[in-house]
């Protein structure tokens, strides 16, 4: 109880910083650019691909200095077809969001929120006809049952989850495909990147 308090007390004050710190960093103004979703991402996307995407705020590119990727990415998720609408199933903090943990939103606003050009879509290499339909209803599944978002960011713990975390442990748990990294290492985006276990679809 003391050390989730503390957690709770932890977040809130580093957020009250982010907050502080995008004030001045951003000068009081946002300029929404936009960003149009391509058509062509329909007819390569499928159910079970894991996006990434680069946001457009402070607490997105402080993301990328403390991973220190080779890539410049700071989040992602899973899509979601649902009839002829896609969604991403992600993991986001209360305090960026209306909800806290997994939640699903349009792959359009997804899109939206992101620095133009920095989408990239992948999917895990296998055999496995049914690869797709797994990933989807697991990315359901914890959305039914959603869980908080992990502010330890431990991969070992599974009663919560932040971004990268949901589709590894669908991975792990349901694929037996261990991308984990070793214990006390944050993983990197370029994880998905790696050509031996995904492909870039988009």
């Amino acid at each position: 109880m003391e050390g989730r308090l503390r957690r709770k007390v932890k977040a809130v004050c580093g957020t009250v910083v982010l907050i502080l710190l995008w004030g001045c960093w951003n000068n009081g103004s946002i300029t929404e650019s936009s960003y149009c979703l391509d058509k062509n991402i329909f007819s390569k996307v499928r159910s079970g691909d894991i996006v990434l995407r680069m946001g457009r705020g402070f607490v997105s590119h402080t993301i990328c200095t403390i991973l220190s990727d080779t890539v410049q990415f700071s989040h992602c998720g899973i899509v979601v077809r649902q009839n002829d609408s896609l969604y991403v199933v992600h993991s986001v903090s209360e305090e960026l969001s209306e909800h806290d943990g997994v939640q699903a939103i349009s792959l359009h606003h997804f899109v939206y929120e992101s620095v133009p050009g920095s989408l990239a879509f992948v999917r895990y290499k296998t055999e496995l006809d049914s690869l797709g339909d797994l990933m989807r209803q697991k990315a359901l599944y914890y959305l039914a049952n959603p869980k908080p978002f992990d502010y330890d960011f431990d991969l070992n713990d599974s009663t919560a989850f932040f971004c990268s975390e949901l589709p590894l442990h669908i991975l792990k748990h349901h694929l037996n495909v261990d991308l984990c990294v070793p214990l006390g290492n944050y993983p990197k985006f370029s994880l998905f990147l790696d050509t031996i276990h995904f492909k870039r679809v988009y």
